[in-house]
């Protein structure tokens, strides 16, 4: 199991960062083995693992927890088991039973897909939800559908250059009436300003 999840894991890992060397992986994993021992066993404090990438010297340093001062120069790698409970994680399953994606420094980017891909999912194939009835659990599901949904949204929208609306000079504002139109139509100054904005 173990030498199963190390390759999923350096082969995740080498994806994502390039030009990450396969030493510094090596090192990490070493260095926080028994971390992942803990993972892969399932043990309660570590059903999450993070990974900070140094993109000044690509090391690399796991942990069970993070701050978010801790992002700044850096990248956050993390891994979620989506396996229910205490359970030891089984090899012929490892690639379905684990989550794992990059978190940025600019948090909307990130929380959507982890939201859309991982815990949206995890909601619609869990069956048993105690007492709460099949129309609670659709109606749940459906809303965090559609929150995610508007997140996505935002997101885009906020990929998106802003529009800086800027205040025209006094001598190029004229009434917005049919005279002073026909008055200013010889003002050469006015009408390529006007002709500019438009192209």
């Amino acid at each position: 199991m173990a030498e199963a999840f190390y390759k999923l894991l350096t082969s995740v890992l080498s994806t994502t960062f390039i030009k990450l060397p396969s030493s510094n992986i090596d090192n990490m994993y070493s260095a926080s083995s028994q971390l992942f021992e803990k993972f892969l066993k399932g043990d309660e404090t570590t059903f999450k693992l993070y990974i900070l990438y140094n993109e000044g010297d690509s090391s690399l340093i796991c942990h069970n927890n993070f701050e978010t001062n801790s992002l700044q120069n850096s990248k956050l790698f993390y891994i979620l088991r989506k396996v229910k409970g205490a359970l030891p994680l089984k090899e012929p399953q490892l690639s379905e039973s684990l989550g794992y994606g990059l978190l940025s420094n600019v948090f909307l980017d990130s929380i959507e897909p982890i939201l859309s891909k991982v815990y949206v999912p995890l909601l619609q194939r869990v069956e048993e939800w105690g007492k709460v009835t099949n129309d609670i659990k659709k109606e749940f599901i459906g809303a965090t559908s559609k929150f995610v949904e508007n997140l996505s949204e935002v997101v885009a929208a906020a990929q998106i250059p802003s529009v800086k609306l800027q205040t025209p000079q006094p001598n190029l504002i004229i009434p917005n009436n049919p005279k002073a139109f026909n008055d200013n139509k010889t003002n050469e100054g006015l009408v390529s300003n006007y002709e500019s904005l438009c192209f």
